[in-house]
């Protein structure tokens, strides 16, 4: 028993992937794949070249399962609470190949703006007790604009309070998207303040990529748009008299 205690001690201290408390949206998806990568090694033989369709979770799950089989199912339990969090892992991963695609489109449609501008993407703001990240901020003459993408594949409702739900068979509450917004959006008016912009004007937009879903809004917090419309309606926001 020790030394089974001390093999899959020795395995865990070998995997360098997701092995901090706290990553950047950056850091992240490549953490991920390098996870995946490292226990393909194991799982497929450590040392042999891997082909790359066999660098996923669901593959490297196939491969415990049918270990633990020709084992006699000495882990079926362990394998039973992997495959729930190999779950969980496989759509973290797919979340962020979304997000990472969908900010991509933003930032290519962004470049369409007509007006003089300037695009910071994936800010990591605090004000020095809760942290938050902006997707995009958008800087022009006397506008800040703060954008949010959403991938989201179902229909939307944003309720008066600025909580934001998908909609399909059932209402599953997503975000609390109004807060958040307002909370980026008083970093930014504190930053524009202490850098001698406090008249500079603060716009709230969240944007969707997907132009097949319908969206509902009560919340007169921020703007909603999809893609397409994004450039002129930053474009067209106005300095404040």
């Amino acid at each position: 028993m020790g030394q089974l205690q001390y093999t899959r001690e020795s395995l865990l201290s070998s995997l360098k992937g997701l092995s901090k408390n706290v990553y950047s949206r950056e850091e992240l998806l490549p953490e991920m794949d390098l996870l995946e990568e490292e226990m393909a090694q194991i799982v497929f033989e450590d040392g042999l070249d891997i082909p790359s369709e066999y660098v996923h979770m669901s593959y490297i799950m196939k491969r415990l399962h049918i270990m633990n089989n020709e084992a006699g199912n000495v882990a079926d339990q362990e394998l039973k609470k992997l495959s729930r969090l190999a779950s969980i892992f496989s759509n973290h991963v797919r979340a962020q190949q979304s997000g990472i695609t969908g900010e991509d489109r933003v930032e290519q449609y962004l470049g369409y703006m007509k007006s003089n501008h300037v695009v910071l993407r994936n800010l990591q703001l605090s004000d020095g007790v809760h942290k938050t990240e902006l997707d995009f901020l958008v800087l022009k003459q006397g506008v800040a604009t703060i954008v949010e993408v959403k991938n989201s594949k179902r229909d939307v409702y944003i309720d008066e309070a600025g909580d934001m739900y998908k909609v399909g068979r059932y209402e599953n509450f997503d975000s609390h998207l109004g807060a958040k917004m307002d909370f980026r959006a008083e970093i930014i008016q504190q930053l524009l303040k202490d850098a001698g912009y406090e008249n500079m004007r603060i716009e709230k937009v969240v944007v969707f990529t997907n132009n097949r879903i319908q969206i509902k809004k009560d919340y007169h917090g921020f703007r909603v748009c999809f893609l397409s419309r994004l450039p002129h309606l930053i474009d067209d926001f106005m300095v404040l008299e």
